[in-house]
């Protein structure tokens, strides 16, 4: 019987210092370096480490586990890198000699796994616990406090409350806070972390010369008044968003407007602008219900700081059949925002969760949905009533412009049919009427006339089209009407068949497109619309057919078309699209 109480004694003790072993020295090591690539939310392998029946069920490799046999069990000889081909963990170094000693002597003890309340069980990634408990218990996400200031043993070193911290830590290591420089270096490094510039030798002797106890904040004024301060900390800025004026990648194409972001950010530093606003302005200033306006130049000033989502290298190759461009992009904008605004990798959940703080790979994708389905568009920043007076003016000239080129155009087309003839008669070689040698006839004029004849195979939009066909062929009238009748038909057989509507714009909307800038884009033009010319001797630069034009009034004022999203079993738009001043 003492025999008995004896081995049951003795079992209880070794069941008692093996759970001890694996709770203390085992399970730490297995949650912090085996569980994140071989547990709930990652099997690597196919291999789960976080129970005794996954070990013993193993992965590829076969079972990772052969309780009482260390020498046999592939996760003792993983983490003595016996093996060249299975090192553990992956990237990581060697465990120390007494971890690995700690899981060879638990496997040896047949690799008890203690049964344990589940409430106090160790949470890994992948548990919907895991993210609310770091929230919790990580320092970088507990909410801001006002902290009791520290007792320090030297209490006339400073009366600032910050450098009581300072203090506090020094003299919790037994060291001295450094003794008080001079002024001449104090203003040195006053300006140079405030401005960027050394002080003026002036500047230094005013100030050792001042010893009022006013000095030294009436430097710090002053700096803070001067434009280098803008300067200074908007060139720190432009770095954390990635600020250059090209897209880098191949062909280095220059990002227009890219200066105004620039000068937006010195304005926004030298104003004072509180951080909240610029955040607010950088991530949706093109929303916000009441933007930040400046009067004096008459912008607006919010709507610039989202320039920072175009920011960044940019692939120039089709975004629709190399998808990886699209997504790098978006990953540079989440990089940046988390880095910028929260002090936190977010890019790196592109491909897992994160370990140490509360960023799942679900979150990245969240918002990764927000960036890519927000277009990127050139806006306007002048005010609507920035240009209002030039805009008047200009459409008061129009009609004036107008009739004055009725009246010179009808007194033209009288000349047209004496064109029309010499042309005729030149290209067929006939001896000129005596009226083709009029003075007021154009000699320009009839040499464009003579070279349409010439013209191989002119496009059936041409307006001569009838009369080179005509002097080519016999055809008659009623040939070419069939012509056109002809090819209207094919057109529009072949339009109803490979393309839909996408947008009216003689409803009101523009059939879902919208339109903003300062050109005047509220309903399509008229054939015969022209445009006033801003250059040069001629007092207009063109003249149009029916469409939507942002330069009729001024080629200096700019305006935005923009369609509703595409449907989603379409890839493209098809537009008929004129100009070339796209700079």
């Amino acid at each position: 019987m003492q025999q008995l109480c004896l081995l049951i004694l003795t079992a209880t003790t070794l069941q008692a210092q093996s759970s001890e072993l694996f709770e203390l020295s085992v399970r730490p090591v297995l949650l912090k370096s085996c569980i994140p690539c071989h547990g709930p939310a990652q099997q690597s392998s196919s291999l789960r480490l976080d129970s005794r029946e996954a070990m013993l069920k193993g992965g590829n490799r076969g079972p990772a586990l052969i309780p009482g046999d260390p020498n046999a069990s592939l996760i003792a000889k993983s983490i003595r890198h016996e093996d060249d081909t299975l090192k553990m963990p992956v990237g990581a170094k060697r465990l120390k000699d007494s971890d690995i000693a700690a899981i060879e002597k638990w496997i040896t003890l047949g690799a008890p796994w203690p049964v344990t309340d589940t409430t106090k069980t160790p949470i890994s990634s992948g548990d919907p616990r895991y993210y609310p408990k770091l929230l919790r218990e990580h320092w970088a996400f507990q909410p801001v406090v006002d902290p009791k200031l520290p007792t320090v043993r030297n209490t006339t070193w400073s009366n600032q409350p910050i450098d009581r911290f300072i203090l506090a830590a020094l003299e919790n290591k037994n060291l001295n806070p450094s003794k008080t420089t001079d002024r001449a270096t104090l203003i040195r490094r006053l300006s140079y972390v405030l401005n960027g510039l050394p002080p003026t030798p002036l500047e230094v002797d005013l100030f050792v010369r001042d010893q009022s106890p006013n000095a030294y904040r009436q430097v710090i004024d002053r700096l803070l008044a001067t434009p280098q301060f803008g300067e200074h900390w908007a060139r720190h800025w432009m770095d954390i968003m990635r600020f250059a004026e090209t897209f880098g990648n191949d062909w280095n194409y220059e990002l227009l407007g890219a200066s105004l972001y620039r000068d937006y950010l010195i304005r926004a530093f030298n104003k004072d602008v509180p951080y909240s606003q610029f955040i607010r302005e950088h991530i949706a200033g093109d929303l916000l219900p009441k933007p930040r306006i400046n009067t004096e130049e008459g912008i607006n000033e919010s709507e610039i700081g989202t320039t920072s989502f175009r920011l960044g290298e940019l692939g120039h190759d089709d975004c629709i059949r190399f998808r990886q461009i699209r997504t790098d992009v978006v990953d540079n904008q989440i990089d940046t925002l988390g880095k910028a605004f929260q002090g936190l990798t977010i890019a790196c959940a592109r491909c897992h969760d994160h370990k140490l703080d509360p960023i799942p790979t679900a979150d990245y994708y969240a918002l990764y949905g927000v960036l890519t389905s927000s277009r990127m568009i050139t806006r306007t920043i002048d005010l609507d009533d920035a240009n209002s007076a030039i805009r008047q003016r200009l459409a008061a000239m129009k009609p004036a412009i107008r009739t004055e080129l009725s009246h010179l155009w009808q007194q033209e087309a009288k000349l047209i049919p004496r064109y029309l003839l010499a042309a005729d008669r030149a290209w067929r070689k006939l001896p000129p009427l005596p009226s083709d040698t009029s003075a007021e006839m154009s000699l320009d004029r009839f040499q464009a006339l003579l070279s349409a004849l010439e013209t191989p195979k002119p496009k059936l939009e041409d307006p001569l089209y009838p009369w080179i066909q005509l002097a080519k062929s016999p055809n008659s009238w009623q040939d070419l009407k069939a012509t056109y009748t002809k090819e209207s038909q094919d057109r529009t057989a072949f339009n109803r068949e490979h393309f839909r509507p996408f947008g009216d714009f003689t409803k009101d909307g523009f059939g879902g497109w919208t339109a903003d800038g300062n050109a005047s884009l509220t309903a399509p033009t008229n054939d015969g619309e022209f445009a006033i010319a801003s250059t040069g001797p001629k007092a207009i630069s063109g003249i149009f057919p029916a469409g939507l034009y942002t330069h009729t009034l001024s080629e200096r004022l700019n305006a935005a078309l923009r369609s509703p999203l595409v449907p989603k079993n379409k890839k493209f738009v098809s537009l008929l699209l004129m100009g070339g001043k796209l700079g």
